[in-house]
């Protein structure tokens, strides 16, 4: 008799595979959700750029305690570095014995060469086609010393200093320039406003459904060369500088459509009628109306509106309270690391000098959100700008009482680097900071850091330490000294030129003090 018994091991295969299914599911449902309610702030600007809407984004992670900023040794400096040949071992090598040679051969032993972007990282004015900031182009300032001895000399007569974009950046558009003559200055230093994008057309051959598609390159750190020659056009120095460039604003990590989101809240919160001059292809001129504060004989004056700072910062900061430097990374979508960037892509940093190192981040300098915005709108209540009330109402300062801050106006009055730099004391990095130690307004842009010179008025701080947000010694993410050529070609070392004892650099013996300012300890003064 035939007795049909259950196939025990079909049974615990059949469950074994519906559970793996299961869990499957459940890892994917989560994964979905990970990503829909998570993106990094580089995958971020990359669909900024695309046309993708990023609806919702989670917080990234702070800066400061728990993330010291750029903190870039583990990454690998991938790809080689476009800049004369006679630099590019060094760069990719950080030799000692490559950088030596360099500085002791050719037209570089009777001159140097320096070059740093006014800030260092500049942030397009996306999406322009809907609206603009019109901020204006990133500028570069060069200074050209002939060596001594006797005395160094600031050489702008009979001098001729060009750049050129490398041949990486394959910027072919309208508005962006491949090379051009830079301007004498005061008889100093020579300057030269140099239009750059972030993303560039590729020359990677595509095919099947992708070649009716544009390819794009994203080039966050712009390679210029720098060449100055003689009246007779014989090559005195050559040396290269980084004007680096982020993707655009974050907007789109809170609003779905940064373009006319905008407008669109403009449009319902001050009854303006931006969407439907937008519909008629005007592009919206945000300045238009943000004309800001004006200084005449040091009186402050309220504009038609507020400044764009005060107003972006001043409506945003309720929403953006108690987070501290992590709320700057919300639309300055390059602050920090960017641990997340896929391989292809470079890392996009705006601070990569040694403060972030140090556990300084930006609200250390610029204050915190809340405190940021309160300063600007201060100086506009002050001026007699009445919106500014209602604007300062909705914040709750957390430093100090609104009352004790001194309202400043955006990029005439920033952080100012002697707050902590005495030159009598190093800083301490667990206390120092420059918020609300403005640089003084009767000095106007010339009490920057990006525009200071020295004690004599001579070099250019950013000649000697770099762009600010990248000075020496600074880490890049594409390569370990991009932003420290100068002094890595001059001195053989990624710190300001002249210090560490290498007066001689410029001076061509060693010295005994220094007349550009006070050293705190000249052997290792950075």
């Amino acid at each position: 008799m035939n007795s049909t018994a259950p196939n025990t091991s079909s049974s615990c295969g059949t469950m074994a595979l519906t559970a793996w299914i299961v869990a499957l599911f459940l890892f994917l449902l989560c994964l979905a959700r990970a990503v829909s309610s998570g993106v990094s702030t580089d995958e971020a600007a990359r669909f900024f750029h695309s046309g993708i809407n990023v609806a919702e984004h989670q917080a990234p992670p702070l800066m400061g305690r728990t993330d010291p900023g750029a903190v870039l040794d583990n990454l690998p400096a991938r790809g080689t570095i476009p800049l004369p040949e006679r630099l590019q071992g060094t760069l990719r090598t950080g030799s000692p014995q490559d950088s030596a040679s360099v500085a002791a051969s050719g037209p570089n032993v009777a001159y140097v060469l320096s070059g740093a972007g006014l800030q260092g990282f500049y942030q397009n004015s996306a999406p322009d086609k809907v609206w603009t900031l019109g901020y204006s182009a990133p500028q570069l300032n060069v200074q050209l010393i002939r060596r001594g001895p006797p005395t160094p000399q600031l050489m702008t007569e009979g001098v001729t200093i060009t750049w050129e974009l490398a041949a990486r950046s394959k910027g072919q558009n309208k508005d962006t320039a491949r090379g051009g003559r830079m301007t004498p200055v005061e008889g100093a230093w020579f300057q030269a406003s140099i239009p750059l994008l972030d993303l560039y057309p590729s020359d990677q051959a595509t095919s099947g459904q992708e070649a009716n598609k544009e390819k794009r390159t994203f080039d966050p750190y712009q390679v210029l060369t720098l060449r100055a020659v003689d009246a007779d056009g014989a090559l005195l120095a050559e040396s290269a500088a980084v004007l680096a460039v982020a993707p655009g604003f974050g907007c789109s990590h809170c609003h779905d459509n940064a373009g006319t989101a905008v407008l669109e809240a403009h449009d319902r919160h001050q009854g303006t009628k931006l969407l439907d001059l937008h519909a008629r292809g005007e592009i919206i001129a945000c300045r238009t109306c943000h004309d800001g504060l004006t200084v005449k004989g040091g009186k402050k004056t309220a504009g038609q509106g507020m400044s764009v700072s005060a107003a972006i910062h001043g409506w945003h900061a309720p929403y953006l309270t108690d987070r501290g430097a992590n709320a700057c990374m919300t639309c300055h979508i390059a602050l920090g690391r960017s641990e997340n960037t896929p391989e292809e892509l470079p890392q996009a940093l705006f601070a990569r000098d040694f403060h972030g190192e140090r556990g300084i981040d930006c609200a250390r300098c610029h204050g915190v959100m809340e405190d940021h915005s309160l300063t600007l709108l201060k100086a506009e209540k002050d001026a007699g700008q009445t919106a500014a009330e209602p604007a300062i109402a909705a914040i709750t300062p957390r430093s100090m009482p609104v009352a004790d801050m001194d309202g400043r106006l955006p990029w005439v009055q920033e952080p100012d680097c002697t707050s902590c730099h005495d030159f009598i004391t190093r800083p301490d990095p667990r206390t120092a900071s420059a918020f609300n130690k403005w640089t003084p307004l009767d000095e106007g842009a010339s009490g920057l850091f990006s525009a200071r010179r020295d004690d004599m008025l001579m070099v250019r701080c950013i000649a000697c330490h770099g762009a600010p947000h990248a000075a020496y010694p600074a880490k890049n993410p594409l390569a370990e000294n991009l932003d420290n050529i100068p002094p890595v070609q001059y001195q053989k070392t990624a710190a300001p030129l002249g210090s560490k004892g290498n007066c001689a650099v410029c001076h061509g013996r060693p010295m005994d003090y220094s007349v550009h300012h006070p050293l705190v300890d000249q052997d290792t003064a950075k």
